[in-house]
């Protein structure tokens, strides 16, 4: 298994009213984001999913100035991103006239010793540098969608080995939000009241022939679920119905119904499209899904749909669909709203290998977290948010959690003198 994909450094040199020269480290493993509520934890969630995402695209338009670093272990990938708005312009009789955003950045690729590959970008021109290439590619940037994906185009055709696929070829981050607007996104609505680094609602995209696959697309979704939505025991699009806890009955892709569905009392459970277009032209077939549409069928006969589940099952349901999305970070607003201890415990399990992002009001999560090794991991583990009034005007203020708190609080915390949650209050860091 290949080394997942790990945020390590980011610095908000601008970013609206956050402290300039906020930097943030992080542990490869749990990172938990404490404050109180209007502390700027989910802002400070969002900011992280548009780095992960590699994806600026909707923050063309805003004043800011960053930079992050993230790693495989191997190779590491430093940015520098600054946007400064769209000029403010007038035409001769000094009315407003649209104008471009006005940004730049710089990617560098890093192996252990060498620079293999640089990255330079205005709104004019993209620049690719290596030691033995440089060249224009179209005017594409980390502030329009898919970049990443331009770049990994030219990679294969100018063959640009040094150019690492798992730091560049990134994909849309969402936040597991802390109410139910990614349980809309999965059953195909628009949230009410769509938050921070919302996912957008499931799509699905799918075409071949004969039940076989042969271009998957789709947002908010894992392209593996095309398969059997296209023409896994019976016509694409139709009904999939699986008996729980019997792995060789339920394809992969769809482990997240069989957990979900065992945790919430479960023997069966249904999934269809929510709404879907099939068109056939000749030994063509093309199938377009949005949303999904869920039913379980419990022990004492009674068969729930979706919206029939309560709001810590929808949440249950929703964060393990959101964990086969999403195989190398999670970021999940108070995890722990709605959820059964067990279920928590089952959640904390199932994020596994990734590096996880993790809010909570709740000190239950703080049961769940694995052992820490040493104050050290406590200091890039725990990162406290919070507002400060300076100069009449209000900031906000991330940062890790001091050396001097990290070593008190290892200390209280090796010797189990309290819980975790307790330890931080009395701290007065949560």
């Amino acid at each position: 298994m290949s080394p997942m994909v790990k945020l390590k450094r980011l610095k908000i040199n601008k970013y609206r009213n956050v402290r300039p020269g906020t930097e943030l480290r992080f542990d490869d493993g749990f990172n938990l984001v404490l404050g109180k509520n209007g502390g700027g934890k989910t802002t400070l969630l969002g900011l992280i999913a548009h780095v992960l995402s590699q994806d600026f695209s909707s923050m063309q338009d805003e004043v800011f100035s960053l930079e992050y670093e993230l790693t495989d272990g191997d190779r590491s990938l430093r940015a520098s991103i600054e946007g400064r708005g769209r000029p403010a312009r007038t035409d001769d009789s000094g009315l407003p006239v649209p104008s471009r955003p006005d940004y730049q950045y710089t990617l560098e690729l890093r192996d252990l010793t060498t620079l293999d590959l640089s990255i330079r970008g205005t709104p004019q021109r993209t620049e690719l540098e290596t030691s033995t290439t440089a060249l224009d590619v179209p005017v594409q940037s980390l502030f329009e969608p898919y970049f990443a994906a331009i770049v990994v185009f030219y990679r294969h055709k100018h063959r640009l080995n040094s150019l690492d696929q798992k730091l560049l070829s990134a994909y849309p981050v969402f936040r597991f939000d802390e109410a139910l607007e990614c349980f809309h996104s999965l059953v195909g609505r628009r949230s009410p009241r769509p938050g921070v680094a919302t996912p957008p609602p499931m799509t699905l995209s799918v075409t071949g022939r004969a039940g076989k696959a042969s271009m998957i697309t789709g947002q908010f979704v894992p392209y593996a679920l095309g398969v059997p939505l296209f023409g896994h025991g019976g016509a694409p699009g139709g009904e999939l119905h699986f008996s729980l806890g019997d792995h060789g009955n339920v394809p992969p892709s769809f482990a997240f119904l069989d957990t979900a569905g065992r945790l919430i009392g479960a023997l069966e459970a249904t999934c269809r499209p929510a709404s879907k277009k099939l068109e056939e032209r000749g030994t063509e077939v093309s199938l377009e899904v949005e949303g999904l549409e869920f039913s379980f069928k419990r022990a004492n006969g009674i068969t729930l749909d979706q919206d029939r589940l309560s709001y810590g099952q929808k949440r249950l349901l929703t964060f393990f669909y959101y964990l086969t999305v999403h195989d190398t970070f999670v970021i999940a607003d108070e995890l722990v709203n709605g959820l059964h201890h067990q279920w928590i415990a089952a959640c904390m399990d199932a994020i596994g290998e990734r590096q996880a992002f993790l809010t909570s009001q709740n000190p239950l999560l703080f049961d769940y977290i694995p052992d820490f090794e040493s104050a050290a991991q406590l200091q890039s583990c725990f990162i406290t948010c919070k507002t400060e009034v300076v100069d009449g005007a209000e900031e906000i203020v991330w940062q890790n959690m001091s050396e001097d708190d990290a070593d008190r609080m290892f200390e209280s915390y090796r010797a189990e003198i309290q819980p975790l949650g307790e330890i931080l209050i009395t701290r007065g860091l949560w």
